[in-house]
């Protein structure tokens, strides 16, 4: 499944944006896991505590891309001196690349929530009435929130979901700049939230009831066509019956879906080796689709707080012919 987020900038200046926000960001992953609390990096003391921090984990030998490991001494030593420059800019070719992040962060559970860059959007899918792109999607978690340490981008067993929920440590990229969430109370319940309610959409949509559904990039190019349509009908709403049936099947079918190359017209993500080479553009890294995208999978839950939402990820053929026969 798809694990959506909404974009919150609380913590945008607490990773400075001078190109080494991927690296700052990382430091502040790492603080807030020990102590809860954040570093200054304003101050010559924050600064050296990020390297310091950063230096730690570049001891452990992460096997991140071949980039990451020229980047990450580089970017170590223009953090410790940047108090003498306060305006200067870490060359792009040191910034942090978004595949790194939790590689580097592997040994605490950590997670990275991408906004597709503005190019990039025209062939991505987006959330209805989402004018302000507000809505990032999951990128990647470290292996702790990982069972059997699956390699996945993007979209991730419902398993492996309720797992990252648990979690505090989410990082957004977004703009080219990388910085924490806040800590949302109750994410995990948050989530199952829902999943409940996308339970509810789907049995909806299986009953021909309209609901919001997302916007493939065919839906925004066809006259005429349009994924987003109104609210839900209440008086024909599903039953709680009827969710908790959809939940059990979710679970049954929402496991790791491996894709050959000639499947891949149907996936709803790039292949990995199509993921961006930076993080600081976000080239078209997820949800590519094409005109034969099954239509179930437009649908999607919220939370009452409309600050999490899932959506249905990579289906085989038999996965969508078992959902579409929920309703029968």
């Amino acid at each position: 499944m798809v694990y959506w987020k909404k974009l919150d900038q609380t913590h945008y200046r607490d990773s400075p944006p001078d190109g080494a926000c991927g690296w700052y960001t990382i430091a502040q992953a790492v603080q807030r896991h020990n102590t809860n609390a954040l570093l200054n990096l304003y101050s010559k003391e924050g600064l050296h505590q990020a390297a310091q921090i950063l230096e730690s984990l570049q001891q452990l030998n992460p096997s991140c891309s071949g980039e990451g490991l020229i980047a990450f001494p580089v970017a170590i030593e223009w953090i410790k001196r940047k108090h003498l420059r306060p305006r200067a800019t870490l060359d792009y070719q040191y910034q942090l690349f978004c595949e790194d992040y939790t590689t580097i962060l592997d040994v605490i559970p950590t997670t990275l929530f991408v906004l597709p860059s503005a190019e990039a959007r025209r062939s991505t899918i987006q959330m209805p009435h989402d004018n302000a792109h507000e809505w990032l999607t999951l990128h990647s978690t470290s292996s702790i929130n990982r069972p059997g340490h699956e390699s996945h981008v993007s979209a991730f067993p419902l398993r492996n979901i309720l797992t990252i929920a648990q979690g505090e440590l989410f990082t957004q990229l977004a703009g080219g700049h990388y910085f924490l969430y806040p800590i949302l109370n109750n994410e995990q319940q948050r989530c199952e939230q829902a999943l409940q309610d996308f339970a509810f959409n789907l049995w909806d949509y299986l009953h021909s009831i309209r609901v919001n559904l997302l916007q493939y990039p065919d839906d925004l190019l066809t006259p005429g066509r349009s994924s987003a349509s109104v609210a839900h009908i209440s008086s024909l709403a599903a039953t709680t019956s009827a969710a908790k049936l959809l939940n059990r099947r979710l679970q049954q079918i929402t496991e790791p879906v491996y894709i050959s190359h000639a499947q891949s017209t149907i996936s709803m993500l790039q292949p990995d080796n199509q993921q961006p080479t930076s993080g600081t553009s976000e080239e078209d890294y997820s949800q590519q689709v094409t005109s034969s995208e099954p239509t179930i999978r437009h649908c999607y839950g919220t939370d009452p707080e409309d600050q999490i939402r899932l959506s249905i990820g990579n289906l085989t053929q038999d996965q969508q012919a078992s959902i579409s026969k929920l309703h029968q």
